[in-house]
């Protein structure tokens, strides 16, 4: 059986509504749909997440998947850059966004390869409490809640497939890379689902792996992409035998896509490989206030409908 934790930093609901027009309630049981925060205080430190109840959800009837996304750094609004609130009035299930401390970074490895990991931060606490706390408050199904992620919350994402697997059932990092710190330490168990999802040209992920600056992970380097895309086909003991097929190109955009599958493994093990694309969340609408100068936004692959279709599948 899942070990559960127990929910021990205060939390509170305020009767609000902010000026963005997000709902804020007041701590008993949840009947409103639409998007609202959770204010909580996690080992000292005032922490919050946002989420979206769609109207097709029954508050007394059964439960349903939860997904979460992680920003990335400096932070984006991560429900208009996904459109995931529409996929979950689609899907029905319930998105959720929560927030690294003070609009930092997440503490996505060691205690001082993040100003938050270096200010005590402990974000894998967090993200427990967060989904303790879904359980208790909304009609979230405890076998169902997933966790994707983009960039520095990519790396965090990563982390979680290594160490929530007790909480979380199935992960989607994107535009991301793992450190060897997580290759070392990285040691889930059974099998985790898992789909990955990174370009070639991304300037903050190179493609044949990088130095990590000084002094965050005190001289670790991020592995190429395809070693953490193998690291994870071993991990889930997957066969030699992979599955590499060339969707055909839709769009004139400058990218192509590859879909990896490994077979036999024990848990779902899947990579998109973006030839061109950069680091960018692929088939984002254009117009959105998005990092500059981060190369190709692909069109080739629908990252949300297809991060959606992946994880509504998984259960813990």
């Amino acid at each position: 059986m899942a070990k559960r934790i127990m929910i021990i930093a205060a939390t509170a609901w305020l009767v609000a509504c902010g000026d963005d027009g997000v709902a804020v309630t007041d701590g008993r049981e949840l009947t409103e749909h639409g998007s609202q925060v959770k204010y909580l205080n996690v080992d000292g430190f005032n922490r919050s997440y946002g989420f979206y109840i769609p109207a097709s959800v029954d508050f007394k009837g059964p439960s349903v998947p939860v997904i979460m996304v992680l920003h990335g750094f400096p932070p984006l609004d991560m429900a208009t850059v996904t459109g995931l609130n529409d996929a979950a009035d689609l899907d029905g299930f319930i998105a959720v966004y929560p927030k690294a401390n003070a609009g930092a970074e997440w503490a996505m490895a060691c205690d001082l390869c993040s100003p938050n990991a270096v200010r005590g931060v402990a974000d894998l606490k967090y993200l427990r409490i967060v989904v303790a706390d879904l359980i208790q408050s909304v009609p979230a199904g405890p076998a169902r809640i997933c966790l994707t992620g983009f960039s520095n919350g990519g790396i965090m994402t990563y982390r979680g497939a290594c160490e929530l697997t007790d909480d979380i059932a199935a992960f989607a990092p994107i535009g991301a890379g793992m450190w060897t710190w997580h290759v070392d330490r990285c040691r889930p168990g059974a099998g985790v689902p898992i789909m990955m999802i990174n370009g070639t040209d991304d300037p903050q992920f190179p493609w044949e792996g990088t130095d990590v600056p000084a002094p965050l992970a005190g001289g670790a380097t991020q592995v190429p992409i395809l070693d953490h895309v193998g690291v994870w086909g071993e991990l889930n003991g997957c066969s030699a035998q992979l599955n590499v097929v060339e969707i055909e190109d839709q769009y004139d955009d400058g990218t192509t896509l590859k879909r990896w599958s490994y077979t036999r493994c024990s848990a779902e093990t899947l990579f998109y490989k973006i030839e061109g694309g950069g680091h960018t969340w692929p088939s984002m609408e254009e117009g959105i206030d998005f990092y500059p100068d981060m190369g190709a936004t692909s069109f080739e692959l629908a990252a949300t409908d297809s991060v959606v279709a992946f994880l509504l599948l998984q259960t813990r």
